[in-house]
């Protein structure tokens, strides 16, 4: 399967039409952490304009905190917060005639289906209401790819601008080593990921890691140049697949 790069978008944070050239698929934020209908559209609009697959980004209902802080919900109370960034994404997809390719959650809420096997089951099972054939963009392993096993096809997803730990976890954002804003380090992480399946954590140790998708994050301070290294890495790379 080709690698893809993918980044999240429609956060307030970059200019989106500069970054767009550079992807292949980009995970709109819609409304849980940021976003609403205008913000949505507008990055719709623009993902159409440069033939990026379009996938939805929800999170925990939490603005204040940008979706970065675990939060304790019900299942029902996380799949009713879902529901609405869900519907309200997949309404602005049908005005604009975009399908849906993908889901991936944000921050906490991603971290949370990674090892939380009630909190996946909660978000795969919400996922299958909906009539639309998406990809669920998650880690391998992960709780979220096991639950998901069988009824959504799974993109297994890496970062090319996070560090792991050795429990294959991402470094917090409070850690100073957590964020990768060097191209040449982020291009050896994922050749890395690519070619051994493996990543080095902080720590120095290598752990097993799969990836058919890599991403960038919108807010990384270098995120244009990572993206026009890793671009052109991803174009030689998988010419020779």
């Amino acid at each position: 399967m080709k690698i893809e790069l993918n980044c999240d978008m429609g956060e307030g944070y970059a200019d989106e039409r500069v970054l767009m050239p550079y992807f292949d698929a980009c995970n709109i934020a819609c409304g849980g952490h940021y976003g609403d209908e205008q913000t949505i559209t507008d990055t719709i609009t623009l993902a159409l304009e440069h033939g990026l697959k379009i996938g939805a980004h929800p999170s925990y209902p939490d603005r204040r905190h940008f979706g970065r802080v675990p939060m304790d919900l019900s299942c029902q109370e996380l799949s009713q917060a879902l529901a609405r960034q869900l519907d309200l994404f997949c309404t602005v997809c049908e005005k604009l005639k975009a399908v849906p390719n993908h889901v991936k959650l944000h921050g906490a809420l991603y971290h949370a289906a990674w090892h939380d096997e009630a909190v996946a089951h909660c978000v795969v099972e919400l996922l299958l209401q909906y009539p639309y054939d998406w990809e669920l963009y998650a880690p391998s392993p992960s709780a979220l790819a096991e639950q998901a096993h069988g009824t959504l096809t799974v993109r297994e997803e890496a970062f090319a601008d996070r560090r792991y730990d050795r429990r294959g976890k991402l470094l917090p954002r409070s850690h100073p080593h957590a964020i990768i804003t060097q191209p040449d380090e982020a291009e050896a992480q994922c050749r890395s990921i690519v070619f051994d399946q493996k990543v080095t954590t902080i720590e120095g140790e290598e752990l097993p890691l799969r990836a058919q998708t890599l991403c960038i994050h919108s807010d990384n301070p270098n995120a244009l140049a990572l993206a026009q290294r890793l671009r052109r890495c991803l174009d030689q790379w998988n010419a020779h697949a």
